[in-house]
């Protein structure tokens, strides 16, 4: 009887023994467990994505070292496919899967559809190859066909001078089909995948088990969600979502009906988005090698959020915040974030900036005989904000987190050198009304569990009515608010979707909306390209981020009409 163990691990791109380990114990426990077909995830050994590391080859020499090891050490009634890179013929390098068994290493399918759009450039590393793959595994007496795919080789392909991986398979009567994975969280991608899974399933009758690496690395956010799919039921099997999990299941029990646990495809969009932020924070900061984060708390709504998805990430004892009052922050602002620190039990420290403000001030007008007013002036506030920040970085060996949303990063509504200063943007991928539906979600009854699950206070409120209700301010000069400046948020992230995600729903909601206002909008976008090319990783929850898969140019005569 086929017995497969879907192994879904947390892997630190480059660290080939920490992560051979990994593996390595994942099969003892399989082998304790009667399995004897183990997948893993996409390039497991490497970690995924690895990037220019790839072009390092004593890092390639590194991973077949552990790869033959882990084929020494593993039990003889294992066989293990996994995720590997395959050094080809000519040189290059194939993103590929082996097949581990009794010592022996056996490469068995080479990645045919390799991404090259979004955060993906995979074209940029490996060859594809060519054809499908069906092993034969014997297990006692019986022998089972079984077809392997790896990611974007199940999200098939429309470019005519490409096969499509399944559709190669069809006329193959396979008993299984296998995908290993390492595809980033965004939110109704776990829906897709399952859809995808559906319609090989249907195709080839036969059951599919996905394997999808968890954890983050650098930017991105993998949500695990591994599944055992057959397509004449309506309900996988699955992994939990955002940790380490395995999947133990017999080919027979998967064209059974199986057993669910928790539908992670029918979780609130809101819980999905703060538990994938928390383990992007979680992996970024320690697999940094760090252990403490700093973050200013200004007393606003986004400042109030990514504390708390930092002391849900690494505790309350490793979070230190900073408040910064300059002669225009409200009384109120500093003592609900001193509110809000109390709640989260997190040392907080006040530093008065107004003497700070007007020395410089006088320094520069006596040099220059010149004013600071205007812009020039607030913007003075956030830089010397963010040299204290970074000076406590510096000092106290943590990581900065800025708290800038995606709205304000959008239109450059922030400060190179000030508030865009810091490691990572935790909260640069959600426009300002999501900020309020994930702040909502985590005041509602609904939040319990993850309270509980992350050690945060139960009865009482987290980000406070107070701060939820209070009008967005940067607090930069007497009475501002930021609709001074901008649109309300409700349009304004209206028409910022329906430029940068294409959206036609987003696009007929904006087309009520004010042209000359639209016009202005996509200016400010536009214009502020260069600040985006100097902020803080964002961490990566959507379909399109500020980051590696946003690649505009600084400069460029092309305007959106």
């Amino acid at each position: 009887m086929l017995k497969i163990c879907a192994l879904q691990q947390n892997y630190t791109v480059g660290d080939v023994s920490g992560n051979a380990y990994k593996v390595l114990e994942g099969c003892r426990d399989a082998a304790a467990r009667k399995c004897n077909l183990v997948v893993t995830s996409e390039l497991a050994i490497l970690g995924y994505p690895p990037k220019d590391l790839l072009i390092r080859q004593i890092l390639i020499d590194q991973e077949y070292n552990a790869l033959r090891k882990i084929a020494e050490s593993i039990s003889s009634s294992i066989h293990l496919l996994i995720g590997v890179t395959e050094r080809t013929d000519n040189g290059s390098l194939s993103n590929a899967v082996a097949l581990l068994n009794k010592g022996n290493i056996s490469y068995v399918y080479r990645k045919q559809l390799l991404p090259n759009y979004d955060v993906f450039d995979e074209e940029r590393y490996f060859v594809a190859g060519q054809e499908s793959s069906v092993l034969n595994i014997s297990v006692g007496e019986e022998t089972y066909r079984v077809a392997i795919t790896i990611c974007e080789d199940i999200w098939g392909t429309t470019d005519p001078t490409k096969k499509d991986p399944i559709e190669q398979l069809k006329n193959n009567k396979v008993d299984l089909l296998i995908n290993l994975s390492a595809s980033p969280f965004e939110i109704g991608k776990n829906k897709k995948r399952l859809e995808l899974a559906k319609h090989a399933s249907t195709m080839l009758d036969c059951p599919v088990v996905y394997v999808n690496q968890v954890g983050g690395n650098d930017e991105l956010i993998f949500d695990g969600g591994s599944f055992a799919y057959y397509h004449k039921h309506t309900s996988p099997r699955m992994c939990r979502l955002f940790s380490e999990d395995s999947l133990v299941i017999t080919k027979e029990e998967m064209r059974c009906n199986p057993c669910n646990r928790s539908p992670w495809h029918e979780k609130q969009k809101e819980e999905c988005l703060v538990r994938a932020l928390v383990l992007g924070v979680r992996d970024y900061v320690i697999k940094s090698g760090f252990t403490d984060v700093i973050i200013g708390l200004s007393g606003g709504i986004d400042s109030a959020l990514v504390a708390i998805l930092a002391c849900a990430a690494l505790g309350s004892s490793h979070v230190r915040c900073f408040l910064m009052p300059s002669p225009w922050s409200s009384e109120g602002s500093v003592n609900d974030a001193i509110d809000l620190a109390t709640r989260l039990e997190i040392k907080y420290d006040v530093m008065n900036i107004e003497s700070l403000i007007k020395q410089f001030q006088t320094t520069y007008e006596s040099s220059t005989s010149q004013a600071m007013t205007g812009v020039a002036l607030e913007n003075l506030q956030a830089r010397i904000r963010g040299t204290l920040l970074m000076s406590a970085s510096n000092s106290m060996r943590s990581l900065l987190l800025t708290t800038g949303n995606k709205s304000e990063i959008a239109v450059g509504y922030c400060t190179l050198y000030g508030d865009m200063n810091g490691a990572l943007a935790v909260v640069g991928d959600l426009y300002k009304t999501t900020i309020y539906k994930v702040s909502e979600w985590l005041e509602c009854a609904d939040s319990r569990d993850f309270r509980l699950e992350h050690d945060l206070p139960l009865e009482v409120e987290l980000i406070g009515k107070e701060i939820l209700a209070k009008e967005p301010s940067a607090e930069l000069r007497p009475n501002q608010t930021d609709s001074q400046t901008l649109p309300e948020y409700e349009i304004l992230d209206q028409i910022l979707k329906s430029y940068i995600y294409q959206e036609e729903e987003a696009s007929n909601e904006v087309r009520t909306s004010d042209a000359a206002l639209k016009r202005s909008i996509l200016s400010m976008v536009r214009q502020s390209e260069f600040k985006r090319h100097q902020s803080a990783p964002v961490l990566k929850v959507s379909q399109t981020s500020f980051g590696s898969g946003w690649r505009y140019p600084i400069v460029a005569k092309w305007a959106e009409s």
